[in-house]
C-alpha cells in the first residue's frame, strides 16, 4: 500500500511539472504592458557676472535630468486588469546649460512594492535607484539682466555635482 501511494505521489509530482498549471491561454487572461515615466531634475549654483553693470550673484541655473521609464506587465480578467510586475526598461539623461557631462556611477538597485485590496493586486510600486555624477560650469556671464539662462556664456563645466537617481513609478489596476 505504501509503494502505491508513493508511487502517485510521484505521478502527480511529475504531471505537474510536465503539463505545468494553468496559463494565460487556458484561464481567457491576456498579458497587457503599460509604462510610465518619472525623472529627476538638477540644479547647479552658478557665479553669473552681468556684463552691463559688472556685477556677479550666485544663480540656481537648472543642469539636467535622468529620466526612468518602467514598463509593468498586467493581467487582464474579467472585472479588471490588474498590475502583475514592473521594470525599469529606458533609463536616459540630458544636459542643459550649465551642464557638461553625466554618468551613472556604481550599480543600479531596482525594486517594487505590490499593494492589494483584499485579495486582488490594486497597486505596483517600481523603484529605482543610483549614484550619478553630473560635470557643470561654476560660473558664467550674461549681456544684461533680460538675457534667459540659455544665451549665457559658461565657463568650462569642471565642477563635478554628486548625487543620486531615485524615482517611484505606480502602476494602478484599471477598470
Amino acid at each position: 500500500m505504501k509503494k502505491i501511494l508513493a508511487y502517485l505521489l510521484v505521478l502527480v509530482s511529475l504531471m505537474t511539472l510536465f503539463c505545468g498549471t494553468a496559463g494565460a491561454e487556458e484561464t481567457g487572461a491576456k498579458e497587457i504592458y503599460f509604462t510610465n515615466s518619472d525623472a529627476n531634475a538638477y540644479f547647479a549654483t552658478v557665479t553669473v557676472t552681468d556684463l552691463s553693470n559688472g556685477r556677479s550673484k550666485d544663480e540656481r541655473i537648472y543642469m539636467g535630468y535622468w529620466m526612468v521609464t518602467a514598463t509593468c506587465k498586467y493581467e487582464q480578467t474579467k472585472n479588471s486588469i490588474a498590475p502583475l510586475a514592473a521594470w525599469a526598461s529606458s533609463v536616459v539623461s540630458g544636459t542643459y546649460n550649465a551642464g557638461g557631462d553625466t554618468r551613472r556611477v556604481g550599480e543600479p538597485s531596482e525594486s517594487t512594492r505590490t499593494f492589494y485590496e483584499g485579495l486582488n493586486r490594486y497597486m505596483v510600486e517600481h523603484y529605482y535607484t543610483c549614484s550619478m555624477v553630473m560635470n557643470h560650469a561654476s560660473y558664467a556671464s550674461k549681456y544684461d539682466s533680460n538675457t534667459s539662462f540659455d544665451k549665457y556664456s559658461y565657463g568650462p563645466k569642471t565642477s563635478v555635482y554628486g548625487g543620486l537617481i531615485n524615482t517611484k513609478i505606480q502602476f494602478l489596476r484599471k477598470y
